[in-house]
């Protein structure tokens, strides 16, 4: 299960997303898990293979302007893809706002229905940073500094969750001829990165989970100790532009740290790719996130 020997981007991307580490492992079966998708990831490979041997299908699913621009929303077509076309799934809503007294009070992302059972599944792709060494899920952070993880799974368990059950969703369930969910899942891939040369710390045991083993997979560090470290070393580095996140790339254009360091930080934060060395040029290793200096310390002035 090579993900370098598919054709297009598209479809790494898809498979990185069936493929990525969580960021949390519920016992409870609120997430789905690694160990669950991993019971049908032989049979998904077998059928990504074949639809990559027609890659105009799923690049034309993916093709809208909008929904490119936002990584979140060309996650969800990609994961919509899948589900519709190579998974025991029937779709039967994507992305439904529900109102109420004309007003929208949220969107399910997917109603899904297999052998008479119905679920609702969220879908999310996160990359946090680890601000403090604490454990702490609010210490777990966005590189934009604009939520947590805590904020994440409240707002996931606060509203998401319950908006299958709310009812605006079973009037319109019913209107629609759908059955009402058995229960409310999460489906979510991610990132965690911790600071440079610092110990890290993984998320604490919550009711609502614990950290996946496999986490941390990337590192952050500040511009200051990225030159003092980097100024002369050898390795070579890729700029991942947002909202192009999702899959390992493969290119022959790569930076030393002086290139790096030219980069405008317009969004506050740079992600990297530390490359290595590959058969068609250079391959990503190694996934990092370059901050400012002053990053998350606007608290603590």
């Amino acid at each position: 299960m090579d993900i370098w020997t598919l054709p297009t981007h598209a479809h790494q991307d898809l498979w990185w997303l069936l493929t990525a580490p969580k960021i949390v492992q519920d016992d409870g079966g609120t997430t789905i898990s690694q160990i669950e998708q991993s019971t049908w990831l032989e049979e998904a490979w077998a059928w990504i293979q074949r639809d990559a041997k027609h890659p105009e299908n799923l690049l034309g699913w993916v093709d809208n302007a909008h929904r490119r621009r936002k990584l979140g929303l060309y996650a969800e077509d990609l994961l919509h893809y899948y589900l519709h076309w190579g998974s025991k799934w029937r779709v039967r809503w994507h992305d439904v706002q529900i109102r109420e007294r004309k007003r929208s009070i949220g969107a399910l992302d997917f109603i899904l229905e297999h052998d008479g059972r119905t679920e609702h599944w969220e879908m999310t792709v996160k990359f946090y940073l680890q601000h403090k060494p604490t454990g702490h899920w609010l210490d777990f952070i966005g590189a934009d500094e604009r939520d947590s993880l805590h904020q994440k799974w409240a707002h996931f368990y606060d509203r998401q969750l319950p908006l299958a059950q709310h009812p605006a969703t079973l009037t319109r369930l019913k209107e629609d001829g759908i059955q009402v969910p058995e229960r409310s899942r999460i489906w979510h891939c991610g990132l965690i990165f911790s600071e440079w040369n610092t110990t890290f710390v993984p998320p604490e045991r919550t009711s609502w989970g614990q950290s996946d083993p496999v986490q941390p997979i990337g590192q952050w560090i500040r511009r200051r100790d990225f030159v003092q470290h980097f100024f002369n070393s050898s390795k070579r580095w890729a700029i991942r532009p947002h909202p192009h996140w999702l899959a390992p790339i493969e290119t022959e254009e790569v930076l030393d740290c002086i290139g790096i360091m030219d980069q405008s930080m317009e969004r506050g934060f740079l992600m990297l790719a530390e490359m290595v060395p590959s058969t068609l040029g250079w391959r990503e290793h190694r996934r990092w996130v370059l901050v400012q200096d002053t990053w998350g310390l606007k608290d603590e002035a």
